[in-house]
C-alpha cells in the first residue's frame, strides 16, 4: 500500500506475502443440540472482479475455501477517483487467493488465508493488521457497486503478503513461483521420526484426568489437564469449518485459530484470535519432543512470498495425530495423521502454551 504511486520514486516495493492464519471454525457436535444454522458471509473471489453487492452477499460452501496459488506476475489496473489511484479489492483477493468475509454491521471486510488477519473498513481510512491499526491515505470507495482501496493499502495492510511493483497505470503483483500443494489424506512416508512424542509427557496415559502438578520450571505457562482438553476437542468433531468464524456460541462454526482459542479458553488459557499471533505465545518445543496439547503451526504453499508465514494451526494429540479445524482433506473439525508428506513439508514450528 504505497502512497500514491504516482508520487512514488522507488520503482519497486517488495512486501512479504501474507499467510493467513488458519482460523478453523467448529460446530460442536452435541447429540442433544440440533443447531445447524449457518453463519456464513464468506466471499469466493476466484474469478473476475466481483461487484460489492455480490461480493458481500455470496455464501460459499465451506469446503470451497479459496486454494488459488499466485504463481505468476499479475497486473491490476488503477481506477482513478478524484485524481487518486485505487485498485479493485475483489481483483486483489482474486489474484492473491486470499479469502474474505464481509461484516455488514461494521461495514468491514475481514481477510486472510485460513483465518482473519486483515480488516478493511468501508467508511474509514483506518485498517487493521491483526491487532495493529494502520492509516490509509484515503477511505475505500464504491465505484459502480464495486469496492476499491487506495494503492497505499498494498504496503500498509498487506506488507507481509505481497511483493509488487507500481507502474504508471497499474501495479504488478508478483507471484510466489510455488504451486499450491493439495492436502493428501494418504501418501504416508516411511520417516516415522519426523514428529515424535516426549516419553515423559505426563498425559501420555489417557486415564490421567486430574489436575497435574509438575516440577518443570516454566512458570509462565498455566497448568491444565491436557486429556481433558483433548476429550473436549473431540466433542466438536464434524463441526463445519468457516473462514473468519464469529465466536462459537453465536456462529456454531470454527476456523483453525478460533477452534484453538475456544478450547484453551475453556481451560482458562487466554490465546489471541489468529494462528499467527498464537505462534508467538508460550515456549518453543521440538517436533521430536511433542506432548499432548502442543500447538503445531504450518505454512500454506504457493500463497506467500515466504514459506515462513504461519497459515494454519492444530492441536497435537500424541501418536503423530493432530485435531484441527480445516476445509481439507475433510471439511470441519477433524483428526489428521500428520505423518504425511504435506504436513512434513509445511511444518513451521511447535509451541507449548500450557502444561
Amino acid at each position: 500500500m504505497k502512497k500514491s504511486i504516482y508520487s512514488i520514486t522507488a520503482a519497486i516495493l517488495s512486501i512479504s506475502v501474507v499467510t493467513a492464519a488458519c482460523s478453523d471454525q467448529d460446530r460442536v457436535l452435541n447429540n442433544n443440540n440440533n443447531e445447524d444454522a449457518r453463519f456464513e458471509t464468506q466471499m469466493n473471489t476466484g474469478g473476475n472482479a466481483v461487484p460489492l453487492n455480490e461480493l458481500t452477499n455470496r455464501n460459499r460452501s465451506n469446503s470451497q475455501l479459496n486454494t488459488y496459488s499466485l504463481e505468476e506476475d499479475t497486473a491490476i489496473p488503477y481506477q482513478y477517483v478524484n485524481g487518486q489511484p485505487y485498485i479493485s479489492l475483489a481483483r486483489l483477493l482474486e489474484v492473491t487467493g486470499l479469502n474474505s468475509t464481509y461484516d455488514e454491521q461494521q461495514k468491514k471486510f475481514e481477510i486472510g488465508d485460513h483465518d482473519m488477519v486483515y480488516q478493511i473498513f468501508l467508511n474509514s481510512n483506518q485498517a487493521a493488521v491483526e491487532d495493529r491499526t494502520v492509516s490509509l491515505s484515503q477511505q475505500p470507495v464504491d465505484v459502480k457497486g464495486e469496492t476499491y482501496i487506495p494503492v497505499d493499502a498494498l504496503g500498509k495492510v498487506f506488507s507481509d503478503q505481497l511483493t509488487f511493483t507500481p507502474q504508471e497505470t497499474q501495479v504488478i503483483i508478483h507471484g510466489s513461483g510455488e504451486q499450491n500443494a493439495e492436502i493428501d489424506a494418504g501418501n504416508e512416508e516411511q520417516d516415522d521420526n519426523f514428529f515424535q512424542d516426549d516419553p515423559n509427557d505426563p498425559f501420555k496415559d489417557e486415564s490421567v484426568m486430574l489436575p497435574y502438578s509438575t516440577q518443570e520450571d516454566i512458570p509462565a505457562l498455566k497448568n491444565i489437564n491436557m486429556n481433558t482438553l483433548i476429550n473436549r476437542a473431540k466433542r466438536y468433531l464434524g463441526v463445519d469449518y468457516d473462514f473468519g468464524a464469529k465466536p462459537y456460541p453465536r456462529s456454531k462454526r470454527f476456523d483453525c485459530s478460533s477452534y484453538v482459542q475456544y478450547l484453551f479458553g475453556k481451560q482458562g488459557v487466554d490465546l489471541p484470535r489468529t494462528a499467527r499471533a498464537q505462534a508467538r505465545r508460550g515456549v518453543s518445543v521440538s517436533r521430536k519432543n511433542l506432548r499432548k496439547g502442543d500447538l503445531l503451526f504450518f505454512y500454506v504453499p504457493g500463497r506467500f512470498k515466504t514459506n515462513k508465514t504461519v497459515g494454519h494451526v492444530g492441536i497435537y494429540m500424541g501418536n503423530q495425530k493432530m485435531i484441527h479445524s480445516s476445509p481439507s482433506p475433510k471439511n470441519g473439525v477433524q483428526i489428521t495423521n500428520i505423518n504425511k508428506s504435506y504436513w512434513k513439508k509445511t511444518y513451521l514450528r511447535s509451541r507449548r502454551v500450557a502444561r
